[in-house]
């Protein structure tokens, strides 16, 4: 009996992400977690686009890939894409969230507070003026 329920576990751990995603536990707290309708379907289509395109990320527990998948959210970011604006990043059997440089380069222009930002290469032996 035990190992028909370690079994059980095993075939839902190898189910794609898609999948899981669109169980209906994991819709209900996506609809009380992003209320508007628009936001969630095009969060859960990049979502599962960015994990359909990289195989490492499809290796990762399903709740840390929404995790951070969310965690993009809260900068009102998307995941996935070639932006370099976020990255969702396997570590393992974890995903984890990163910022990239051109999302903080948005972050710092959508605060209001940078006037001007200015971005060069800067090589060895040079200084900036």
């Amino acid at each position: 009996m035990a190992y028909a329920n370690n079994s059980l576990a095993t075939q839902q751990q190898k189910a794609p992400f898609s999948v899981i995603i669109s169980s209906p536990n994991y819709q209900e707290m996506l609809s009380r977690t992003v209320q508007d309708e628009k936001k969630r379907q095009h969060f859960v289509t990049s979502i599962i686009t960015a994990v359909s395109e990289n195989e490492r990320l499809g290796k990762c527990e399903a709740q840390s890939i929404l995790s951070a998948g969310l965690k993009c959210l809260n900068y009102n970011f998307y995941p996935g894409g070639d932006t370099g604006d976020v990255y969702l990043v396997p570590y393992g059997s974890k995903c984890t969230f990163q910022l990239g440089y051109k999302g903080l380069i948005k972050l710092a222009q959508r605060s209001g507070v940078v006037k001007a930002l200015n971005m060069d290469v800067l090589r060895e032996g040079e200084t900036v003026v």
